[in-house]
């Protein structure tokens, strides 16, 4: 189980969740696992990803057109 929640981690931490497509990562079941633990593990991932990053992929932050304009000048 730490295997999978580890690397699970790693696939957030490293930005593959960035793209809300990415963001929802396919879990199967460890051995005869509940899908009632693999949610539990899902979310004690997200959470662990988040808090590593300091990134949340379900709500990134906003750019606006200004910040993007300044940004793109330099």
């Amino acid at each position: 189980m730490k295997k999978t929640l580890t690397a699970l981690g790693l696939a957030f931490v490293t930005g593959l969740a960035a793209d809300p497509l990415l963001a929802s990562a396919i879990v199967y079941p460890a051995k005869e696992q509940s899908n009632e633990q693999m949610e539990k593990d899902k979310g004690e991932c997200y959470v662990w990803a988040q808090q590593q990053s300091g990134f949340d992929p379900m709500n990134p932050p906003t750019t606006t057109a200004q910040q993007a304009q300044t940004g793109s000048t330099g």
